[in-house]
């Protein structure tokens, strides 16, 4: 059970993430987002290589279409796999694969790609594109975090219809060239409540 959006910003060029599951800490692997690069965002059944690889590849040139068939070929499970891709030239991509369990769907939009699984329906994905293009000059940030905010109140995740909260939540955002990298760590609190911590770092030069 998690739901994500990720996108470029159209403004800024800046790519970033946003994600919530039922799981504990999920923060603490986030390694879907590269600064220059773009995103590769997996999850439901995943494998932990797959977001690397497909950097790695767009790094070197590989559209995210290409990235798709190849992971597609070297996987006999890619049923059970759901993730998103950008490159920096936004094209976007996202698979959702029948194993991924009911209800488990994505969007793709001009520069996003809103998507989860073990949610309450569809609902839930046109409540995070919702709160994304709410305010389509806010920074980043920000559009990503009413983005899953969106999501919860729209339904967000639920299992043999049981609701289930959101119990961690995390966004990333970085520079569209090299430099400086942000994240911030998002709690959901209580309804219309939100905590929230920045941090920042460097990343090193690409090659």
């Amino acid at each position: 059970m998690t739901y994500s959006i990720i996108a470029r910003c159209p403004h800024t060029g800046r790519f970033g993430v946003g994600s919530t599951t039922f799981s504990i800490a999920c923060g603490r692997r986030n390694e879907s987002v590269r600064a220059g690069v773009g995103i590769s965002k997996s999850q439901a059944f995943y494998l932990r290589y797959v977001d690397p690889l497909a950097l790695n590849m767009l790094a070197q040139g590989y559209t995210p279409q290409h990235i798709v068939r190849t992971l597609e070929a070297d996987d006999p499970d890619f049923d059970y796999r759901q993730f998103g891709i950008i490159d920096r030239e936004n094209n976007v991509v996202a698979h959702t694969g029948p194993g991924c369990g009911k209800w488990a769907g994505h969007t793709v939009g001009p520069y996003y790609a809103a998507y989860g699984n073990g949610l309450a329906g569809p609902q839930t994905v046109a409540g995070i594109i919702s709160g994304f293009l709410k305010q389509p000059d806010a920074p980043l940030e920000d559009r990503l975090l009413m983005a899953l905010e969106g999501g919860r109140d729209a339904g967000g995740q639920m299992s043999k219809g049981i609701p289930r909260p959101e119990r961690s939540a995390w966004i990333r955002v970085v520079p569209s060239s090299l430099r400086t990298t942000s994240s911030r760590e998002t709690g959901f609190g209580p309804r219309g409540q939100r905590t929230r911590e920045m941090t920042s770092g460097t990343t090193p030069r690409s090659r």
